[in-house]
């Protein structure tokens, strides 16, 4: 494998050197403790931050690879360092994890929390190699680069350090203190978090928000400022022989079916009491405690309908995934509402227990299902557990094992909450008035901060697409209008006086 490209802009090189004091020079000229400096830093070393983001595109980090999520880690952590900062990664035993301080000796404190692992680049159609960080033109939105993660998540990820760097080459340092929370497993379901929160409690805790940085424009160039996102619960169901019947220690030549009962068909019949042909959930109280949604009223009094810009990604889904129809014949405001608001119940994977793998004719001993759910408030991860375990009871597979591999609830924040009206300033300083959603439709464990007291929000400017699929892209003007956007957050998060 190539070693990790070196990071250029804060190698202290000469050009680097003559690039700061032009940026300087110019912020000078505009005066004050504002942001106007790092914004016009940001414009005079917008052309280094391209390519920086480029290297960091090339680099391919799978969430499978240890090795390569191991030397991202390590530039991160280097990146940290560089503007001034202390740094580790931390090793849980899962993917490494980012942890870095960055102190000014302001009153406020903000959490930058992100993740830095991608998926893999599946499918052939890329419009350039996956991990090259090409330019390509699209229409209506110029001139922008395509790269797995260039969207999701290294675009804000490095947008995000590359706009503290402005504040702290322009300004002279961050009005804020910072904490760098950077997972290398999102993808696997952030297993690591709870554990470096639990252990971080103290100093997270002298923290007064946290900002998860996206690119979150729309369509139609309007941000969205959502406000919750789903939960998650990840569980696995095993069906065994026993008692019951089937084999118990190995499996068994599928001849012995004639006398002999299977638990794979035993787990199919199991899984088939658990929704309807609609795909409605069966288990008794499962939606009992889902709070409907509604979306903000409007200031000109409009109707509460949810927003329907987001079904258009969702149509672009369709297209790029080969689906034909959604599962529901129902308007864009249907749908998109189903998305927001409604849990999932999803059947991932069925793994057959092979002990003979080069044998064709088997009867498994032992049949396992991956099932994962997106919880909506006010599901309750513990309860839903409980109420799957009292439904396979009551249909007679109190044989079947139940077990969580990984919970987390749903999570929200009050539209008027003081961090929401910080991201709004830092919108409308931008020239850009959000669109606040209910939900994202997405899980994440932001619902991990709420036990600590931390309030979040998920904000950003730029305009990115086809995350997981096919040509990932983010606009490259888009990419500069973030960065801008995270000086002026961090700005209105320090509050007056700076």
């Amino acid at each position: 494998m190539e070693p990790l490209p070196p990071r250029k802009g804060l190698s202290g090189s000469g050009v680097d050197r003559r690039r700061d004091m032009t940026a300087r020079r110019q912020a000078e000229q505009l005066g004050g403790g504002d942001p106007q400096r790092a914004l016009a830093y940001i414009e005079a070393n917008f052309e280094s931050h391209l390519a920086d983001l480029q290297g960091y595109l090339k680099v391919d980090n799978l969430v499978t690879h240890r090795e390569r999520c191991d030397e991202m880690a390590r530039r991160l952590k280097e990146e940290i360092e560089r503007l001034g900062g202390r740094a580790s990664v931390l090793d849980y035993g899962d993917m490494p994890f980012v942890y870095g301080r960055l102190e000014s000796g302001a009153p406020r404190t903000l959490v930058i929390y992100r993740n830095y692992d991608i998926v893999p680049p599946e499918g052939a159609d890329w419009s350039a190699p996956p991990f090259s960080g090409r330019v390509r033109r699209l229409e209506g939105l110029g001139d922008c680069v395509i790269a797995r993660g260039a969207c999701d998540p290294k675009g804000p990820l490095v947008g995000t350090l590359r706009a503290i760097e402005a504040l702290v080459r322009a300004e002279g340092g961050s009005p804020v203190n910072l904490i760098f929370l950077l997972e290398g497993d999102e993808q696997l379901g952030s297993p690591t978090l709870a554990k470096v929160i639990h252990d971080r409690r103290k100093e997270l805790e002298t923290a007064q928000g946290a900002l998860y940085p996206k690119f979150i424009q729309g369509q139609g160039g309007d941000p969205v400022l959502p406000l919750g996102v789903k939960g998650m619960l990840l569980l696995e169901l095993i069906c065994s022989g026993g008692a019951w019947g089937g084999p118990t220690r190995t499996s068994i030549h599928s001849g012995n079916a004639a006398w002999v009962a299977s638990p794979a068909w035993r787990m199919v019949r199991a899984l088939a009491t658990l929704l309807d042909e609609n795909e409605r959930v069966l288990v008794n109280g499962f939606y009992d405690d889902v709070v409907e949604i509604i979306r903000p009223e409007k200031e000109d009094g409009g109707s509460p309908e949810p927003h329907v810009g987001v079904i258009e990604d969702q149509y672009e889904y369709l297209r790029s995934r080969h689906v034909l129809r959604f599962k529901h014949d129902l308007p864009p405001a249907a749908i998109c509402k189903r998305y927001l608001g409604q849990p999932t119940f999803n059947l991932a994977n069925l793994l057959i227990h092979r002990s003979r793998p080069w044998s064709q004719f088997l009867l498994p001993c032992e049949v396992r299902a991956q099932v994962d759910i997106r919880l909506v408030p006010d599901q309750d991860p513990e309860a839903v557990v409980a109420a799957i375990r009292h439904h396979l009871n009551d249909h007679g597979f109190q044989d079947i094992e139940v077990i969580t591999r990984l919970a987390y609830r749903p999570w929200s924040i009050e539209e008027d909450h003081p961090l929401v009206e910080t991201a709004r300033r830092a919108y409308r300083r931008s020239g850009k008035e959000p669109e606040v959603h209910p939900s994202s439709g997405t899980s994440q464990p932001f619902s991990l901060f709420d036990e600590i007291g931390l309030p979040l929000v998920v904000a950003g400017l730029g305009r990115g697409g086809r995350s997981f699929h096919t040509s990932e892209y983010a606009s490259i003007a888009g990419i500069q209008e973030f960065e801008k956007w995270v000086v002026r957050f961090v700005h209105e998060f320090a509050g007056p006086g700076r």
